[in-house]
C-alpha cells in the first residue's frame, strides 16, 4: 500500500486539474473506466487523497484501504497506465516497470 500511494499520488500530479482535489477526480476517472474495461471491480467510487492518507504534499502518502483486491486492481491500473502513456517524468517511468515487476511476480 506505501508504494501505491506514492505512485497514485504521482499519477494525480499528471491530472490537468488545477487542484489536487480535481486532479484525483480526473484519474479515478481513468481508474473507472480502466476496471470497467478490464472487468475488475472497483471497490471504491473514486480515489481520494483521504484513501492514500496523503494529509499534505509534505507527508509521505500511504495507503488507507483494507481491501486486498483493491490493492490488485489497483496495481494492475498503474501497471496498465505505465505501458499505455509515454511519461518524461524518471521516477514516474521507475514506479511504472515497479509496478510491472511486482505484477510478474504476483503471476508467478
Amino acid at each position: 500500500k506505501n508504494y501505491l500511494g506514492s505512485m497514485l499520488a504521482l499519477l494525480s500530479q499528471q491530472e490537468a486539474g488545477g487542484n489536487i482535489d480535481v486532479r484525483f477526480e480526473l484519474l479515478s476517472a481513468k481508474y473507472l473506466s480502466w476496471c470497467s474495461a478490464n472487468h475488475r471491480r472497483s471497490h471504491c467510487k473514486r480515489i481520494t487523497k483521504e484513501h492514500l492518507n496523503w494529509v499534505s504534499t509534505t507527508c509521505y502518502p500511504t495507503g488507507s484501504w483494507h481491501k486486498g483486491d483493491l490493492t490488485t486492481s489497483l496495481l494492475l491500473f498503474c501497471e496498465a497506465m505505465y505501458q499505455s502513456e509515454a511519461w518524461e517524468d524518471e521516477t514516474l517511468r521507475l514506479a511504472g516497470q515497479a509496478a510491472e515487476a511486482l505484477n510478474s511476480f504476483l503471476r508467478l
